[in-house]
C-alpha cells in the first residue's frame, strides 16, 4: 500500500514578506518625523547661537569703540627729552651730595672725627653779628682757616671763645688774626683766622 505525501502544500509555497506596505509606511513616516524634528531642533539651536554671536559681536564692537575713544582722548605721550635730562642731572647732583656727605662723615682726613665734627662745631656757634664766607680745613683739621665779616669787631674774639667751647676746637690756637674794614662808609669788619702760616690751606 502506498502513501503519497504532497510536498507542495499551499502554505509552504507562499512567499513570506518580512514587512507589509502598511508597516513600511509607518516606518517611513516615523523616520521622516524624526528627521523633521532633528532639523527643527538644529534650526532652533542655530538661531540661538546666531543670536548669541550677534550679542557678542555688538559687545566687541562697543569695546573697540571705547578703546578708540580712550586712545583719542589720551594719546600716547612721547618722552620729554628735556625733562629726562633734568631728572638725570638732579639724580647725579643728589648722588654727588650723598658722596660728599659720606666723605665728610668718614675718617679719611687724618683723624677719627672727619670733617663733620668741625662743621658741626662751627654751625652750633651763631652770632647775629658774625658770619663766615670761607672755611678751609686741611691736614686732618690741623690747618684751619676761617674768613668772614662782623658788624662789631668785639664780637670776633667772642666768637672764637665760643668756638673753643666745642670739643673739636678745644685747645685750638689761631696763630694769625687779620682785621680790616670792608668799606669806609660801612661798619663791617672783615677778619681772617688761621691756625698756621706755613703750609696754610
Amino acid at each position: 500500500m502506498r502513501q503519497q505525501v504532497n510536498l507542495y502544500q499551499t502554505g509552504l509555497n507562499e512567499n513570506q514578506v518580512p514587512f507589509s506596505a502598511k508597516q513600511m509606511a509607518l516606518v517611513f513616516a516615523a523616520v521622516f518625523f524624526l528627521v523633521i524634528a532633528a532639523g527643527t531642533v538644529s534650526q532652533w539651536q542655530l538661531a540661538g547661537l546666531a543670536s548669541e554671536l550677534s550679542r557678542l559681536q555688538k559687545r566687541q564692537d562697543a569695546a573697540i569703540q571705547r578703546i578708540d575713544n580712550y586712545q583719542k582722548k589720551y594719546p600716547v605721550r612721547s618722552a620729554d627729552t628735556e625733562l629726562m635730562h633734568t631728572v638725570a642731572e638732579m639724580t647725579n647732583r643728589r648722588q654727588a651730595t650723598l658722596d660728599l656727605l659720606q666723605l665728610v662723615k668718614n675718617s679719611q682726613w687724618g683723624n677719627r672725627r672727619g670733617l663733620s665734627g668741625y662743621l658741626s662745631g662751627l654751625a652750633r656757634q651763631h652770632l647775629p653779628t658774625v658770619w663766615l664766607r670761607r672755611i678751609r680745613i686741611g691736614a686732618g683739621g690741623d690747618q684751619l682757616l676761617l674768613e668772614g665779616s662782623s658788624t662789631r669787631a668785639a664780637d670776633v674774639p667772642l666768637y672764637l671763645q665760643r668756638l673753643n667751647e666745642q670739643e673739636v676746637f678745644t685747645g685750638r690756637e689761631f696763630e694769625h688774626l687779620q682785621l680790616a674794614r670792608a668799606e669806609k662808609d660801612l661798619p663791617v669788619i672783615d677778619f681772617l683766622l688761621q691756625t698756621t702760616l706755613d703750609g696754610a690751606p
